[in-house]
């Protein structure tokens, strides 16, 4: 077996803040603009849970919409899953445990079913093929397309572009993203051929690029310790070491793009500055961050400990942080509008459609529909124990229609005749 090293620099281009300008585009004549990049283009997922076979085209912004038990959940745990598969927290990985086991994960607990994801973007495939016993998983195939390159996985064998690899075998629970790592700016292949450096770059952060977030406030601006990743958890939880670092200009994880002389984004300094408050950072006796907020009243401010924070602001912090700070290409986050006032909830709205990121976004409340086009509706129903995904057919017509009869989006998708 070979080791291979590559070293490169990266220039991030884009901007922290919204309203820098872009090229934009308008969508069915309405008055949404959207930053017309994107990545991630299809979907589609087999014997998820109640995902037996959906497949969801993903656009810039992507409002997923349904009654309780309609599948919401669901879809944003299968790319909690994924992340965990291809880049795992543990080793070995246990991708299954937060879930209570394979069981729990497959269609209609059938274990003899195997799950699969396949992922289309601008240039690249992913197709993954599992199944699992308890809490260990048992990879069988994975494919890889980037550009004209391609890597397969069948078992333990490995093909590069079409060439079987024989001094390789890899492990039934490793993803054959995990040949490829990325130190800082040094990239390490453990395979004994030389990628191009395209697909080394794509390998090293594929996985990494994708966030889910289900935030709970009290727990993501809680105190962390140093030797906690820098990253985001599923809850928020890390944000006081991602911003700390980033105040003192340290960016060690792969996937930040740091892009601009300033060491707060100036989107969360925005925000900040109009909620009249601003943060500082206490180090603990066992070396633990915690964060310190500081709020103004009139001529006068004041300190705040997390649990003293609006839970609104916590949430906020977190999402803008993972949008400016971690730079996803997909930022997937559960029910939205919890914990969120109004203003806030529109003003993440541009931030949606003007920021780099594409965003799949759940939500059970009509005000956050009623912010967006009919075309970035996702509606999800149930047919017996499978769901169904739908985009809204025709949404310059239904704009009209609306219009029309005065009713919001909302209604129509709540129940104003059809």
């Amino acid at each position: 077996m070979t080791l291979r090293v590559f070293l490169y620099l990266s220039f991030p281009t884009s901007k922290n803040c919204p309203s820098h300008t872009h090229n934009h585009r308008k969508l069915n004549n309405s008055s949404h603009l959207y930053f017309i990049e994107t990545m991630y283009k299809k979907v589609r997922i087999k014997n998820f849970k109640s995902l037996y076979d959906v497949e969801l085209d993903i656009r810039k912004v992507n409002v997923v919409v349904g009654p309780n038990g309609s599948g919401k959940s669901n879809l944003v745990q299968v790319f909690m899953l994924l992340r965990e598969i291809i880049r795992p927290s543990s080793y070995p990985p246990l991708p299954f445990l937060p879930f209570g086991g394979y069981d729990k994960v497959v269609y209609m607990h059938d274990t003899s079913k195997d799950v699969s994801i396949d992922i289309v973007g601008d240039d690249f495939e992913y197709s993954l093929t599992f199944n699992g016993k308890e809490h260990t998983i048992n990879i069988k195939k994975e494919f890889i397309r980037y550009k004209d390159f391609t890597i397969e996985r069948e078992d333990e064998l490995i093909k590069v572009d079409g060439k079987e690899i024989k001094e390789n075998r890899i492990s039934p629970y490793n993803s054959v993203f995990s040949l490829v790592q990325k130190v800082g700016m040094i990239t390490f292949s453990n395979l004994p051929v030389q990628l191009p450096h395209d697909i080394m770059e794509f390998m090293a952060n594929f996985g990494y690029d994708i966030i889910v977030l289900r935030v709970i406030p009290e727990i993501a601006i809680s105190q962390v310790p140093n030797y906690f990743p820098l990253s985001l958890r599923v809850d928020g939880y890390g944000l006081a070491k991602l911003l700390y670092l980033t105040r003192l200009n340290i960016f060690p994880f792969p996937t930040i793009k740091h892009e601009s002389a300033e060491s707060i984004p100036i989107a969360i300094k925005r925000f900040l500055d109009e909620n009249n408050m601003r943060f500082d950072f206490q180090i603990t006796q066992d070396g633990s961050i915690m964060l310190i907020f500081k709020e103004k009243i009139g001529d006068k401010e004041i300190t705040l400990v997390p649990q003293a924070v609006p839970s609104g602001v916590a949430k906020m912090l977190v999402i803008l942080s993972a949008i400016y700070l971690l730079n996803p290409k997909l930022l997937i986050i559960d029910e939205v509008e919890n914990h969120l006032h109004l203003k806030f909830i529109e003003e993440l709205t541009d931030h949606f459609k003007f920021s780099n990121p594409q965003f799949i976004i759940t939500t059970h409340s009509p005000l956050v529909i009623d912010l967006y086009d009919p075309s970035d509706i996702v509606l999800l129903s149930r047919e017996g124990f499978d769901t169904k995904a739908e985009r809204i057919k025709n949404s310059k017509e239904l704009t009209d229609k609306l219009i029309d009869l005065g009713v919001s989006l909302s209604d129509w998708i709540f129940g104003f005749p059809k």
